[in-house]
Order: structure tokens, then C-alpha cells, then sequence
């Protein structure tokens, strides 16, 4: 009954605030708070901090819940839930060998086999994460065709090969050092002017994403006044693309900001900047300007992303007081 009531408050607060973060972490907080024993309402607010894009606080809470105790099908939703954030993360492995158990005890959930592929590719195996996926659909899904074909296309997945790609490096995140180079390829590669990189170099901090591989990532902050911090540049070595370290990244400055106690996190982007502009909106950052002209210079020849001039700079923000 204790579920049931759980159940029907999330529902509740789902509706009532999902379009305010701030109420609605709010909401579940107190949900948590006021049943401490009950890995159903834990597991609602790590849900909550998943959907709000704070990995980093929800997976500790979907361990809680499952140490605390849920329903086999709930246990098997915290873990996938757990395993996506730990892939965002950039724990790859981790995730594969948590998907691994849930992929044990529910064998026939489409959406969990897709979360572990996904896994799998985040750990820079996409051939091994399209055979499972093929591997799946032979095994599980019911069809005449499937049926009809069922020898060959077994014979056929279980023959892939690897797929020989690298595998998602492991890395720690510290400042540049005073008496080292600036690593200059990385941030030219977010930030084409050395001119202008040169004017924020210095006014906050610049990081580095560091493992066995050498310098992967880097950002640099710039602080505008007490409340406010910029980030100024953020870039992944062309190498290691589409391993989720650019979030990681992001993650890391965000913290930062949040233990120095800036309010506001903003970030300029151009118009035609596609893949950034969903970045950071998906970050939890807002539109709140758009400056013309920005990045048209009579020196300098045009820019020109996903087929659209870059003419005009888009400010972004996040309030750094809510998820």
C-alpha cells in the first residue's frame, strides 16, 4: 500500500511541476524526507535529478533505493536508470556491467537491450553494441520472417567481428599549471580566434581532462562578477568525440561554479552552432539574448556551420540554483 501511495504523490508532482525544476526536485525532496525507509520514494527523487540532469546526485540515491529495497521490476528500472547516468558520466564500463544484470533478469525488455547498446558504444565498441542489439531482436522478437531466417541470421550476428574502435579513455580533471603550455589545438578547435582567447585566458580557471592518452578536454571559465560566471570555451580532442566527455566536462565547471557560489552560468554560441545550442539547452541552459553581428569581421573570412553563415551570437544562461 505504502508503493501505491508513493506512486500516486510522483504522479502528483509529475503533473503539478514538471515545468518548474526548482518546485519539482522541491516536491520529491519532501516526498524522500518524509517516507526515509522506502526505496520506491528514493528511487522517485533520483528519477527526479535524472530528469534534471544531475547525474552526479541521483546515482548515490539509486543505489540507496535498492539497497533500501524495490519491487524486482522497480530494482530493474533503478539500475538501467543508474547504469544511462554512469554512461553520461562517462563510466561506460560501469554502466555495461550494471546493464549486465538487469539484461540477466529481464531478458525480453526491448528498452533495456537498447540501453545496453548504448552503453556498449559509449565504451567505443559500436559493433559490439549493434550484435547485441541484432543478437536481441533474432532471439526475443516473435515474426515468420524471423522465423523463416532464424539459422542464418544467427549464424550471421555470431560471426561479427569486433569492432576494433578505441575504447572510452579514463580521465581526471585538474587545472592548467602555471608553468605549462596553454593546450592551444583544443581550445582553437571551440574557439578558431587566438586574439580573443587570449583576453579571457587568466580570468577564471582553465581545466584539463588528463588520462594515459595525454590532454582530451579542456574548458576555461571566466569570472564576470560575484554572481556570475562565463564559460568562455569548451573542447574535446577530435579523437575521443562522442565519448560523453564533452558533458563530463560541462558537469565539472558546473560544480565548480556551484562550490564557489555563483548564482548564474552563462555561455555565448553562434547561430549556426547547431550541436552546441541542443548541448547546452539540454544542460539546462536558457536563450536569454541574441547578439547581431558578433561574428562578422571584414578581416576575417565567413564561418560557415551546417550550411548556415555565422553571423549572430547566442546567450545562454543556468541558474546554477537549480538542477
Amino acid at each position: 500500500m505504502e508503493d501505491k501511495d508513493i506512486e500516486e504523490k510522483a504522479q502528483q508532482g509529475w503533473t503539478e511541476f514538471h515545468d518548474n525544476p526548482q518546485a519539482l526536485r522541491t516536491y520529491f525532496t519532501h516526498l524522500a524526507e518524509a517516507y526515509p525507509d522506502s526505496g520506491r520514494a528514493t528511487f522517485e527523487l533520483a528519477n527526479v535529478l535524472d530528469f534534471l540532469s544531475r547525474e552526479h546526485d541521483a546515482i548515490p540515491l539509486y543505489q540507496q533505493a535498492i539497497a533500501l529495497g524495490l519491487t524486482p521490476e522497480y530494482e530493474a528500472y533503478a539500475k538501467v536508470q543508474c547504469a544511462s547516468s554512469l554512461r553520461n558520466l562517462g563510466r561506460s564500463d560501469e554502466a555495461v556491467a550494471l546493464m549486465h544484470e538487469v539484461m540477466t533478469a529481464f531478458p525480453q525488455f526491448p528498452a533495456f537491450a537498447v540501453f545496453m547498446a548504448l552503453a556498449q558504444d559509449s565504451q567505443g565498441k559500436p559493433r559490439e553494441a549493434l550484435q547485441f542489439v541484432l543478437e536481441w531482436i533474432v532471439n526475443q522478437c516473435q515474426s515468420s520472417d524471423l522465423a523463416r531466417y532464424h539459422r542464418a541470421l544467427t549464424h550471421y550476428v555470431e560471426n561479427m567481428g569486433p569492432s576494433g574502435e578505441t575504447q572510452a579513455p579514463t580521465y581526471d580533471f585538474r587545472p592548467v599549471r602555471a608553468e605549462e603550455d596553454i593546450p592551444w589545438s583544443l581550445l582553437l578547435l571551440a574557439d578558431p580566434s587566438i586574439l580573443r582567447i587570449k583576453r579571457y585566458l587568466g580570468k577564471g580557471p582553465c581545466v584539463l581532462a588528463q588520462g594515459q592518452e595525454g590532454t582530451i578536454g579542456v574548458y576555461v571559465l571566466a569570472k564576470t562578477d560575484a554572481k556570475r560566471v562565463e564559460l568562455m570555451n569548451i573542447a574535446v580532442h577530435k579523437d575521443w568525440q562522442g565519448h560523453g566527455i564533452g558533458k563530463s566536462l560541462l558537469d565539472h565547471a558546473v560544480q565548480w561554479a556551484r562550490e564557489e557560489g555563483y548564482k548564474w552560468m552563462e555561455v555565448g554560441t553562434g547561430n549556426s552552432s547547431l550541436g552546441p545550442l541542443a548541448f547546452y539547452q539540454k544542460a539546462g541552459f536558457r536563450v536569454i539574448d541574441v547578439i547581431p553581428n558578433f561574428f562578422v569581421n571584414d578581416h576575417d573570412p565567413p564561418i560557415i556551420e551546417n550550411h548556415i553563415v555565422c553571423q549572430d551570437m547566442i546567450r545562454l544562461r543556468k541558474n546554477l540554483d537549480d538542477a
